[in-house]
């Protein structure tokens, strides 16, 4: 942890030149991360305090010599081509504000000598004239429309939820996925620094990867929402400004709008991703949007590429390589299903450049996980923590923390709770113990009721009970919900109660001296039983069709013979009226209980012994809705799934009483404090409901 500034306070800074001071605000910054004062500053970059102090005023132009000394005195690992952005763009925004002022002239990429590693120049990109006006559409319709899409999350295990976003740190992807160019910038950066990341894209053409909750939606939004900001302070490009250096791009006249792929499919290319995108805008046409691809006024931001199908992702990247060659775009996806793509078709995105997020380590987490704590017992226990964390490499916590996810939770739980956060690496704790104890308190304590409006009343134990269904079925396909129907389908019968109801078939049908039909009768309702519906759910946009189709027409057709056969018979009684009436109710209610939501709704109630009785069709669907709004849930082109595996494992760990996974004792604490099993009765009624 930080011992606190050390040193004369800091001058304040002067905000006359925005950039400038931005400049500074970085330098003072760094310099407070790594704990330096001016003295040992002065002595490790071999520059007076009175220079370094007035580097950072924000009131004259530092030299550049200066400040790459600077950030290799106080982070040794830092961007050079990020810092080299902000250094040109400070000056010529100092040289622009304070004309005929003596200072230092902005450095050429080509004569200046570039930083250990820095990528080699080239002319920057071309960017929009003032000439290129967007098409017949209101400004502010459009910048509405980029702040509809770019909505935070509100997650209290959102990256934006705590008083200081999570420290994300990404890196740059290798070649072998991209397609950068000769002169490949350095990408990497934090969460903070992604708008100038992305300047540093000569193209405009971003991948941002990352692992399954890893935050990669957020910095796309985050970036969004900095380019935005952009878009609205400069609103017109200016034809006679340059490119701040090598492969900056002015995007400030473009606008992100941030779109799901969740619901794009191959049928979709052949109008192109301007068309695609042009049906979510509102009152846009195609044509439109190809335009302001074109004049880099619009930069889609396209999330959920993972969540496609393996053969769409395909589709996709053909797609993204159709369009206009100054297209911009960032593509956020996760790193398995973007690699699987990239090898097995062999064909990367032209002319991009990408990130990967990388899991959070101590030195992340440290300054920030216990931030919103006052205690000073707390500050101690968790430095005492973190360094055990440090040191012991293989500590379940630690791998676990790793995970934003995780890391939030243990936030919630250990610095703003009053939990012991020394449970974390005590002695015999796993990770099992650990993980279902953090996801109990987000989604126990530390996820509320949604506001319900007059027409929603849904119960919050009806979202528990739809989202423990929608956990076991996602546990035993494996794949995301696409039917409805195995939320409600268990284990198949049994023999024992299928040949009971087989048998009761063929009784029906002999008696009234139908034999042959009630063998066929008996055999089909046997293997109708006994069929598994997992095995055979419905394929791609194929919810709207009954899984049942062969079996279905099957019985229809021995209905169909059994009646002409009876209506040909000579003096067909009642009784043989009564045994068809008999057959038609059986097997119809068969296919009834199979083959409908409503029908295996009954089923479900019944061999739950009405555990699942609140729940019919109208309350599932009212309740997988609601767990939607709260981030739980998300639906695509593949079905409903969890946001998180963690979600999923927890509560498929739940059972449909309400009771929780057991935690192993191994993390009690000692002297007869709580146990890491024990929940305090808000949390214990809030969690199992």
């Amino acid at each position: 942890m930080g011992t606190g500034r050390r040193g004369r306070p800091e001058r304040p800074l002067d905000t006359t030149v925005p950039a400038l001071a931005e400049l500074a605000h970085h330098l003072r910054g760094l310099r407070r991360t790594a704990g330096l004062t001016l003295d040992e500053m002065s002595r490790a970059t071999n520059w007076s305090k009175g220079a370094l102090s007035a580097a950072t005023t924000g009131r004259d132009l530092p030299r550049p010599e200066l400040v790459e000394a600077w950030v290799r005195t106080c982070a040794p690992g830092a961007n050079r081509d990020l810092w080299h952005a902000r250094y040109v763009r400070a000056a010529e925004a100092y040289h622009q504000a304070r004309p005929g002022q003596p200072g230092t002239a902005v450095p050429s990429p080509a004569t200046a000598s570039p930083a250990p590693g820095a990528p080699s120049a080239r002319p920057p990109s071309p960017r929009p004239t003032a000439s290129m006006a967007p098409p017949p559409r209101d400004e502010q319709t459009w910048q509405r429309e980029a702040q509809r899409t770019l909505v935070g999350d509100e997650r209290p295990w959102g990256p934006r939820a705590h008083p200081a976003p999570i420290p994300l740190r990404y890196t740059t992807v290798g070649g072998d996925l991209t397609d950068p160019g000769p002169a490949d910038p350095d990408l990497s950066g934090t969460y903070e620094d992604i708008g100038e990341v992305f300047a540093l894209v000569g193209s405009g053409r971003l991948v941002i990867l990352g692992d399954k909750g890893s935050g990669k939606t957020e910095l796309a939004r985050h970036l969004g929402a900095r380019l935005l900001a952009d878009a609205e302070s400069v609103p017109d490009a200016d034809p006679a400004t340059d490119g701040f250096g090598p492969d900056v791009t002015d995007t400030g006249a473009a606008l992100p709008v941030m779109v799901s792929l969740s619901d794009w499919t191959a049928e979709d290319e052949p109008y192109g991703i301007a068309g695609w995108l042009a049906r979510r805008l509102t009152g846009t046409s195609p044509d439109d949007v190809r335009e302001l691809l074109e004049q880099r006024r619009l930069l889609p931001v396209l999330d959920d590429f993972d969540k496609l199908s393996p053969q769409g992702r395909g589709h996709l990247l053909h797609a993204l390589n159709q369009l206009p060659e100054r297209a911009s775009f960032v593509l956020v996806s996760g790193w398995a299903e973007f690699t699987e793509t990239v090898e097995r078709t062999d064909t990367v995105i032209a002319r991009s450049s990408g990130i990967l997020i990388r899991r959070l380590n101590v030195a992340d987490l440290d300054g920030w996980i216990q931030r919103t704590s006052r205690a000073v017992p707390k500050a101690a226990a968790w430095s005492q923590v973190l360094e055990a964390l440090r040191t012991d490499a293989d500590a379940p916590a630690r791998e676990l923390l790793s995970d934003p996810f995780f890391a939030a939770a243990a936030r919630l739980l250990y610095s703003e709770g009053r939990a012991d956060p020394g449970e974390l690496v005590r002695d015999g704790v796993s990770a099992v113990a650990l993980e279902a104890r953090l996801v109990d308190r987000l989604l126990g304590a530390a996820a509320p009721p949604p506001r319900r409006t007059g027409d929603e009343r849904i119960k919050d134990a009806q979202v528990d009970k739809a989202l423990r269904l929608a956990a076991r079925a996602t546990a035993r396909s494996g794949d995301p919900v696409r039917d409805l129907r195995t939320l409600y389908v268990g284990p198949r019968q049994g023999r024992l109660s299928a040949a009971a109801y087989s048998a009761a078939l063929f009784i029906v049908c002999f008696t009234f001296g139908q034999a042959f039909y009630g063998m066929t009768a008996a055999a089909g309702g046997y293997l109708y039983l006994r069929h598994d519906l997992e095995r055979h759910r419905p394929g791609r946009r194929r919810l709207r069709i009954p899984p049942y189709m062969k079996l279905s027409a099957l019985a229809g057709s021995l209905l169909a013979v059994l009646f002409s056969a009876l209506l040909r018979m000579p003096g067909a009684d009642a009784t043989q009226w009564a045994g068809v009436a008999a057959v038609v109710v059986a097997l119809g209610g068969c296919c009834l209980l199979l083959g409908t939501l409503e029908g295996a709704y009954t089923r479900a109630c019944v061999g739950s012994l009405l555990r699942l009785r609140d729940l019919d069709p109208p309350c599932l669907k009212e309740a997988l809705a609601v767990a939607q709004r709260r981030g739980l849930l998300q639906r695509t082109s593949q079905g409903i799934g969890f946001t998180h595996p963690a979600v999923a494992r927890w509560y498929n760990g739940q059972s449909l009483r309400g009771t929780g996974p057991t935690l192993p004792r191994a993390a009690t604490r000692k002297g007869g404090a709580a146990t890491a099993t024990d929940h305090s009765a808000s949390d214990a009624k809030s969690s199992t409901k």
